[in-house]
């Protein structure tokens, strides 16, 4: 199978690293992949491996004549069998390539992102059950969609040994309790909520150190909360990570506090394929991820008050933490490997072609 795959990102983030593994996992099925990108050097970097042919150039964020008339050439040169864009910028453009070249094309929603984005698409992959909701009420028919959940490579995702390393690195105690957000510094994430929860916490006597793992914008206005509240001490800000397994495996506790929608946060599942107990928003997709009292515990999103106390209930309880984070891993590996995502897309690609046939 001849497949191009479109992306068209200004930063390396969840569904990048995802379609990376996706389109390794399907070349080494035998597919001819090729992956279309932005000229950014360490996304080329990223997309680079064996069986990947990684073709710069990228589709512009609004629909025009000429990245139509690119997708075109580039299907035809290639004899592409089948096309699968990545986030809503590039949509519009394949799914009406797609059309002219008399092919099929699949648009992978992320997140929960305008329906309009994908009226040209044949079919859609939703990443979680709530981002099909989403898409549903808006007007596409169910029958239009699939969920394919963004496995991640849990033999990647194992024990490495380097928790001690990370701690000495960012002069964290090695005995000290460690909780941890591996995620971009905006306001969407929610940092904000779980240092208010950190005070709280404090208050009763709960010690522990904040670990942020990611870059943003809202560095500056976090670090200076940190302070505020009393709390410079204890928040280290790790900045963007390429190491971000011996980062998450530093942690005891790993928590996502978002306050707006998730498609299905890759960091959950990072972290409980780490064995490590997670505490998250009741939002979107997560609930999809974590079983609420057995792989971890879900809050209200932006109840700094809930989370709190979720923060207390797992520092207090090492058997508890050791418990959820063995329940954790059992269900990625038995439900979110990434050897699931690529076995369903590439059933969905056959059914697809076989039906344009």
């Amino acid at each position: 199978m001849r497949i191009l795959q479109v992306i068209t990102p200004s930063k390396i983030a969840g569904a990048e690293i995802y379609l990376s593994k996706l389109a390794r996992g399907l070349a080494d099925c035998g597919n001819e992949v090729t992956v279309l990108v932005k000229r950014l050097p360490e996304i080329e970097k990223l997309f680079a491996g064996k069986g990947v042919e990684v073709v710069v150039g990228g589709v512009g964020g609004k629909l025009n004549l000429l990245s139509v008339l690119k997708l075109c050439r580039l299907i035809r040169r290639k004899n592409i069998e089948i096309v699968n864009s990545h986030l809503s910028t590039a949509s519009l453009a394949v799914g009406l390539a797609g059309r002219l070249s008399g092919i099929p094309t699949v648009a992978t929603v992320h997140a929960l992102n305008n329906a309009f984005c994908y009226r040209f698409a044949d079919h859609l992959i939703a990443v979680s059950e709530s981002v099909k909701r989403h898409l549903e009420r808006q007007g596409m028919p169910p029958d239009k969609i699939t969920v394919i959940h963004p496995g991640i490579d849990t033999s990647e995702f194992g024990f490495a040994g380097k928790s001690r390393d990370v701690r000495q690195s960012l002069g964290i105690p090695l005995d000290a309790l460690v909780v941890g957000v591996a995620a971009h510094l905006s306001h969407k994430k929610g940092h904000a909520v779980l240092l208010e929860a950190a005070a709280k916490a404090a208050e009763v006597g709960c010690e522990c150190f904040y670990l942020f793992a990611g870059e943003g914008a809202e560095r500056l206005r976090l670090a200076e909360m940190a302070g505020r509240l009393g709390l410079e001490h204890k928040v280290i800000f790790a900045g963007f990570r390429q190491d971000i397994r011996d980062v998450i495996e530093a942690m005891d506790i790993v928590v996502l506090p978002s306050i707006e929608g998730e498609g299905l946060p890759a960091s959950l599942l990072q972290a409980m394929s780490l064995e490590k107990p997670v505490i998250a928003s009741r939002l979107s997709g997560i609930p999809e991820i974590v079983d609420d009292g057995k792989t971890g515990i879900l809050v209200e999103p932006g109840d700094s008050r809930s989370l709190s106390q979720a923060l207390i209930r797992l520092t207090e309880n090492a058997e508890l933490r050791a418990v959820m984070g063995r329940a954790g891993r059992e269900k990625v590996l038995s439900g979110f490997d990434i050897k699931l995502s690529i076995e369903r897309t590439l059933e969905l690609y056959r059914e697809l072609i076989l039906r344009r046939a």
